[in-house]
């Protein structure tokens, strides 16, 4: 290793340290006698609702300026809901976030049968 090199990465063991930290995944705490959160969602209606799946997603944010570094996280609350359309049978998963600002789903994904075609005889 080149003396250039080492002085380098010696230089940069403070900002790594300064990276790391710990980040909690779990949703914030709530007291017994904290008012009940709701939600109201819109679903169209010739869907019918197969699953639910609720989770907490975290987003970070870092930066820093002159050798400092910041950083903070978001804790987001995800709905993905797995729904059939009743009249044809189409499959969909409703990506909700941020549920305390949006009613709407922010993504809809189809779900389709892959094609034969593009398979390898593995």
């Amino acid at each position: 290793m080149k003396i250039g090199t080492r002085l380098t990465a010696l230089a940069m063991l403070p900002l790594i340290a300064a990276c790391t930290t710990n980040v909690t995944t779990r949703p914030y705490a709530v007291s017994a006698t904290a008012a009940i959160e709701r939600n109201d969602l819109e679903i169209p209606r010739d869907l019918e609702v197969r699953s639910a799946t609720y989770s907490i997603t975290s987003l970070a944010d870092v930066g820093g300026i002159d050798g400092s570094t910041s950083s903070s996280v978001q804790m987001r609350p995800l709905l993905t809901v797995y729904a059939v359309r009743r009249t044809t049978g189409e499959q969909l998963l409703l990506v909700y976030e941020d549920l305390a600002q949006r009613k709407q789903p922010s993504r809809i994904i189809r779900i389709i049968p892959a094609s034969d075609s593009g398979r390898t005889g593995r």
